[in-house]
């Protein structure tokens, strides 16, 4: 069995517990995005709870579909990619469940930074539009804030990729030191 077929196995084997009535649990909790919403349309001048509830919202929606957050962090596709075979690459000998921890932290920090990413986003772009009318002045003060979001975005995403690759060498040392101390000892 190869990598990808033993995570779909774990993933299957999670989403089978996380159903409700024949729905997945994480799905349902999409509704919860519906009062928030309303709410803020409803009188959009509470800032602080608005915030809030951005926050809430965002975290939801990013739990939910985590491509949003992740879709940036994934390597590209490159010409000089369609003639490697990936198969005869060499990767780190760590087993599945260890790649599926990292996995959902580096997911989780991106899930977590992006949120508040789209809160800032929010207020930033309320207090920056109140005064103005001018649809041109909109687009580029909405453009020049999501060029500011993406830039943050890639840059604390690149920095968790740092640490993570860190741990997982960290970790590979540590056992292979472990698996050296088994051997003298026998």
């Amino acid at each position: 069995m190869n990598t990808i077929e033993s995570i779909s196995s774990i993933d299957s084997e999670t989403k089978e517990d996380n159903n409700c009535i024949g729905v997945d649990k994480k799905r349902i909790c999409l509704l919860l995005t519906l009062p928030g919403t309303y709410y803020i349309l409803a009188d959009p001048n509470r800032i602080p709870i608005d915030s809030l509830i951005i926050f809430i919202d965002a975290v939801i929606i990013y739990y939910n579909f985590p491509l949003l957050v992740t879709y940036n962090s994934t390597k590209p596709l490159y010409y000089e990619d369609l003639f490697i075979d990936k198969n005869k690459i060499p990767s780190l000998a760590i087993d599945i469940n260890t790649k599926q921890t990292f996995k959902n932290y580096f997911t989780w920090f991106l899930i977590f930074t992006n949120s508040l990413l789209t809160t800032g986003l929010y207020n930033y772009w309320l207090f920056k539009t109140q005064g103005s009318n001018s649809f041109y002045e909109i687009i580029g003060i909405t453009g020049g804030i999501l060029k500011i979001f993406q830039m943050i975005n890639h840059y604390s995403a690149v920095a968790a990729l740092f640490f993570i690759k860190k741990s997982i060498r960290n970790k590979i040392y540590m056992e292979k030191n472990e698996d050296d101390d088994a051997v003298e000892i026998i």
